[in-house]
């Protein structure tokens, strides 16, 4: 039955590949068709789930559910999105970025290192569940300070992106740099919890952003920037690998160990939707979008556990139908709309897990900063305007 899954994507990787090559949007889909083929892998190779419990009506919900969500973003991405925002403003909108990420950075790196001091990654995460209370609770208390020191996490996709522009168009090392570094902040932010979720996220943003500006790029830059890519994924695929050995490692049979690790990580979402699929079918909690993320079932499961098969159904129709409509509305110049894809992508992408952007404090710092986007947008139209 996972073949369903498995085919679904494979089938719209192929016509979008053919339509508009490799670009962000094929990229989406290959994310979606890996974790199929992993999935395929961890039923009938490593036989560490029944294959026998897997839902077939549960799968094809969740085609349709992701194709609803996915597609909007998928058109959108096959298109050429333009940075239309005067250097003014645009150097306003990444020197906010930058701060935030380097506060955030700052404010992490002496938690980090007292987690690794530990010498267990899943001894220091058992400490750090046992004690986060006291630390939550202080932060939250103070919504300044909460929002300043941890802001930034959310910001370095979008630091990524702007470090390729500011290198490779406006030709400005020094922010492009500084803008580089920022990107960090979500990586150092996941390990003071020992998480491997910001090492992914880091990598995935690296291959989104390099796919978004390969038409930019000589020969002789795409190797140095392979090479620096390459070097600062070393070191982030040794902690990774680091932490899934000390957390995971032990739990595994011992004929596969690690590699099944990877493995789960990447292919258990779909078969944990399937698994749950008809016990939450019309649960539907009220809608305080808390979504439940105990196991990763993509996006769309964590949605699903929440609310139900009727009230996904609904959201699902309403993103797509909005989102199409907005996009027809040709502006693929704005840079409000531009933000808000690179977070909608950001949010999809990583949704292959779970829906990762689920607390209050992560969606206020994204209303921010799309206000903030949508505030500059405005003045630069004002500005034109009036030259």
């Amino acid at each position: 039955m996972i073949f369903i899954y498995v085919l679904f994507f494979a089938v719209w990787f192929l016509i979008n590949y053919k339509k508009h090559g490799f670009n962000v949007s094929t990229f989406l889909i290959s994310i979606y068709l890996i974790s199929g083929l992993a999935s395929v892998a961890l039923l009938y190779f490593f036989k560490f789930y029944e294959s026998s419990k897997v839902n077939g009506w549960a799968l094809i919900s969740l085609n349709l559910f992701l194709f609803l969500f996915l597609y909007p973003i998928v058109k959108i991405g096959n298109k050429k999105i333009i940075v239309k925002l005067s250097r003014k403003y645009l150097d306003i909108f990444v020197w906010f970025i930058i701060f935030m990420s380097i506060v955030s950075i700052i404010d992490n790196i002496t938690e980090v290192n007292k987690m690794f001091s530990i010498g267990d990654p899943h001894l220091a995460r058992l400490q750090y569940t046992a004690t986060m209370g006291d630390e939550v609770t202080a932060r939250t208390n103070n919504i300044f300070l909460n929002f300043l020191l941890t802001g930034g996490i959310a910001y370095s996709f979008i630091a990524m992106y702007f470090a390729f522009y500011y290198r490779f168009i406006l030709k400005a090392k020094t922010i492009s740099t500084l803008l580089f570094l920022s990107t960090f902040a979500v990586v150092i932010n996941n390990l003071t919890i020992m998480g491997r979720d910001g090492i992914v996220r880091w990598i995935i943003m690296f291959i989104f952003t390099l796919i978004s500006y390969k038409d930019y790029f000589s020969k002789k830059m795409i190797r140095k920037i392979f090479i620096i890519g390459g070097l600062s994924s070393i070191p982030l695929l040794y902690i990774f690998h680091y932490i899934t050995e000390s957390r995971f490692g032990d739990r595994m049979p011992s004929d596969f160990g690690l590699l099944l690790t990877l493995f789960d990580y990447i292919g258990q979402s779909p078969i944990n939707f399937s698994n749950r699929f008809e016990a939450m079918f019309d649960y539907a909690s009220i809608p305080t979008f808390s979504v439940r993320t105990n196991v990763f079932s993509t996006f769309v499961g964590s949605l699903y556990f929440d609310y139900g098969f009727y009230l996904t159904m609904i959201f699902s129709f309403v993103f797509f139908a909005f989102t199409l409509y907005y996009a027809r509305k040709k502006v693929y110049q704005n840079f409000f709309f531009l933000i808000s894809f690179i977070f909608l992508y950001q949010i999809e992408f990583l949704g292959v897990f779970y829906h990762m952007f689920r607390s209050s404090s992560t969606i206020k710092y994204i209303l921010f900063v799309l206000g903030f986007a949508y505030v500059l947008t405005i003045l630069n139209k004002i500005h034109n305007k009036k030259n």
